[in-house]
């Protein structure tokens, strides 16, 4: 046979394309209890939709058309029984079909006639298995149609009836085939797929079962007929984006240039029992062999979806408000109603911003296996990146418009309330995850900008003044020092992080200068170890906001333990543990019992507070009367929590031992978190959030509100964590949320292992 040149290239082309596509696949057998079962909710699944009872249109609504309008002639009526996301279905030219594969399914009434869903939650694009039962004339053979499809930014993953087969194939969405892929023919798109035979006698009037499942990081794909399948390899195109919409009798690429015949519906295409499962089939399987879960890991769970389907519908421009009232979810910085803002604001604010929200997104996306919680983190850690300034820095609170992200007040780049780390956390656990280098490039500007805002003395300031290029207290003091709001702490825990991301010995040398200075800024006279809040260059205590005074502070003791306990467990320096030894003495000698005054005054020991810049002594009646008359009459709170200095002094140990999680260890942290976990699950409102009556407790206070950073979310999903591990249903590895030395946080999400292994002394 003589071919000409053109003949010669389709045919190598054909040829080279069916040899990319080709894999060496195995033989799967299905049980027929998982194939055949009715579609229901459960666990590991993020749809499932049976209609059995969905009532067909009437003669008036099909006949209420003007101009081709109808409000009633839709797809409404065949949602999902459940879902993980939106339940609603779209789409046109589909019936109920009274006899299903077990009570009623639904049918094509028109070519092209489909249903589809949001995709989001409902759909992990990662890993998934997807069942079905189908029946109708593709099954014939030479009849093609896409039977099902999930539809990313690139591509689009498709179970497809061939001419003789069904396949699960891989497919470029993006644009339209070269001269090349042209002569391909219909499958040009394929990128790869997994091919099933079907049986020659084929009944295309039966019901038949449809199993595919798919694990993107494994690179493997299984298809199913009838319970038989074959498993293959399934390469999949890097794609950053989660499912956009699923498909039900629809290719995800239709029209002239999709250049493929299967995409459209036959007319009397059946479909019954829809289930999608965010997991591999062999893990459900697998999960299929052990005891129930406990009812609290259930509403764990239950709880933890709640709290993530709150944070998507609050997210705006990848952030949130530090605060909302409920139930009417205004958004404010803070506690006080007149903080409230409009939704353009974003908040990096007080510990708990958004930074931390999207940690909480990024950990349960480890855990529950669900992309949209990823999808949801990543445009937080993008509004992070284009919002860091050229030094490396961002400021506390952002007002967003058009084409800009600039300051809601002023444009203050602050080191208390994690303003600088949580961000510089959130980037190093998402790169940890996607291993994208945008993210790490990000956070080793923000490093490198902690390292040139340390002050000659070792500590960091309250904010940054870019312009004069250093550090200034809270009422702009050059250099002063500040412990408050984890200015110092916050620090330290970066310096270690970015040494383990970078080994540059700068890091390690900035967190000596940092120990020398919580030394020496401890305080003597009646509050003999322990540390005021914040500082001037020359070591003593100052104000900061107008009700912080120059005093002992109750917080920034336990934080100045805290801070000198993991320098310790890094170094072995006795110095850092003699000190924390001496302010558990003071307590032991001053304070009785469990409760105790925020502020001591450093030269008496008397307990105090101050408003507008003024102090009262909290022992003097008179004066005591003169402070709560500010507050029509509520006095200064004297209950405050006593800190544990003699718990930090316990942790603080050296040398710290790691060892790999095992069977032990995963039971010792479910132990560590159920407790939490019950707790936090069990005061979670409709809502997924922790609802407080009147925030903060103050006579300005917004009302009844939640902050979506609130720390129970952590607790709940480190629960969830520990419970799935033991169960054998996640991995034996730390994630952060538990590390080697008990219940993790923020920092440890970004670095889960091997805190303490840094060179203090090479």
């Amino acid at each position: 046979m003589n071919l000409n040149t053109s003949q010669l290239f389709a045919l190598f082309a054909a040829t080279a394309a069916a040899t990319a596509m080709t894999v060496m696949a195995e033989p799967v057998s299905i049980p027929e209890n998982f194939w055949r079962t009715p579609a229901q909710a459960g666990r590991f699944v993020t749809l499932a939709a049976s209609w059995d009872a969905v009532a067909d249109f009437t003669s008036e609504e099909k006949n209420r058309s003007s101009n081709g309008i109808n409000d009633r002639l839709n797809n409404t009526r065949f949602g999902a029984d459940f879902s993980l996301d939106i339940p609603l279905a779209g789409g046109y030219g589909i019936g109920p079909l009274k006899d299903g594969a077990n009570r009623q399914g639904i049918v094509a009434t028109e070519p092209g006639g489909h249903l589809h869903f949001t995709g989001n939650s409902n759909l992990n694009p990662d890993a998934a298995t997807v069942r079905f039962m189908a029946r109708g004339p593709f099954w014939e053979r030479g009849q093609v149609m896409t039977l099902f499809s999930a539809r990313r930014e690139t591509f689009s993953i498709e179970i497809v009836k061939k001419s003789e087969a069904l396949a699960l194939i891989v497919r470029k969405f993006k644009g339209s085939p070269d001269a090349r892929e042209k002569k391909l023919g219909a499958y040009w798109s394929t990128i790869f797929e997994v091919v099933l035979p079907l049986p020659e006698n084929l009944d295309a009037q039966k019901w038949h079962s449809v199993v595919a499942s798919w694990d993107a990081k494994a690179g493997s794909g299984l298809v199913a007929f009838d319970g038989t399948g074959e498993r293959g390899r399934l390469t999949f195109p890097a794609d950053k984006r989660g499912t956009l919409v699923i498909f039900l009798g629809s290719a995800a690429k239709t029209g002239a240039y999709s250049y493929s015949n299967d995409g459209l519906s036959i007319k009397g295409s059946a479909f019954d029992e829809l289930q999608i499962c965010n997991r591999p089939l062999e893990d459900l399987l697998a999960f299929e062999k052990l005891p129930p879960p406990p009812s609290v890991l259930l509403k764990a769970e239950q709880g933890a979806r709640a709290y993530f389907s709150t944070l998507a519908r609050l997210q705006r421009f990848g952030g949130w408000q530090g605060v909302y009232s409920w139930p009417t979810l205004l958004g404010s910085d803070a506690q006080g109603r007149s903080l409230i803002s409009y939704d353009n604001v974003i908040s990096n604010d007080k510990s708990r911003g958004t930074a931390l929200i999207a940690t909480c997104l990024l950990y349960g996306y480890e855990i529950l296996n669900d992309h949209y919680y990823l999808d949801l983190a990543r445009k937080t850690a993008d509004f992070y990146v284009a919002a860091q300034s050229p030094e490396g820095a961002w400021i506390y609170i952002y007002e967003i418009g058009v084409n800009r992200v600039e300051p809601y007040e002023k444009a203050e780049y602050k080191f208390q309330d994690s303003v600088q780390s949580h961000p510089l956390y959130l980037l190093c656990y998402i790169y940890r995850l996607t291993g994208e280098k945008k993210y790490l490039e990000a956070a080793m500007r923000a490093g490198e900008f902690y390292l040139s805002a340390q002050n000659p003395d070792g500590s960091w300031s309250h904010h940054y003044d870019i312009k004069a290029k250093c550090g200034r207290t809270a009422r702009g003091l050059p250099n002063g020092g500040e412990i408050n709001d984890l200015a110092m702490n916050d620090a330290i825990d970066v310096m270690t992080l970015m040494w383990h991301f970078t080994k540059d010995r700068r890091y390690i040398d900035a967190m000596k200068r940092a120990g020398d200075w919580l030394l020496k800024a401890q305080l003597g006279g009646a509050v003999n170890g322990c540390w005021a809040q914040q500082y001037d260059s020359q070591m003593r205590p100052v104000w900061a906001r107008e009700f912080e005074p120059p005093a002992m502070s109750r917080t920034a003791t336990a934080d100045a333990c805290e801070a000198l306990a993991g320098l310790y467990r890094i170094s072995d320096d006795k110095r850092y543990r003699d000190a924390i030894t001496l302010c558990r003495d003071w307590f032991a000698k001053n304070i009785k019992g469990s409760k105790m005054f925020d502020y001591y005054e450093v030269e008496t020991g008397r307990p105090i507070i101050a408003h507008q810049d003024r102090i009262y002594h909290l022992d003097d009646e008179a004066e005591a009367k003169a402070y709560a008359a500010f507050f029509r009459g509520v006095p200064a709170r004297s209950d405050w929590q006593v800190p544990d200095i003699g718990g930090i002094l316990r942790t603080a140990v050296y040398p710290v031992v790691e060892k790999p999680l095992d069977e032990a260890g995963a039971a010792a942290m479910l132990q560590l978190t159920q407790t939490r976990g019950k707790l936090a699950a069990d005061t979670q409102n409709e809502a997924g959030m922790w609802v407080f009556p009147k925030i903060a407790g103050s006579i300005d206070s917004i009302g009844a509100a939640f902050i979506p950073g609130h720390a129970r979310a952590l607790m709940l999903l480190q629960y969830i964590d520990a419970a799935r591990t033991v169960r054998g249903e996640l991995p034996l590895a730390y994630r952060g949320g538990s590390y080697p030395h008990g219940l993790g946080d923020t920092k440890n999400l970004a670095l889960p292992t091997n805190w303490y292994e840094v060179p203090w002394n090479q």
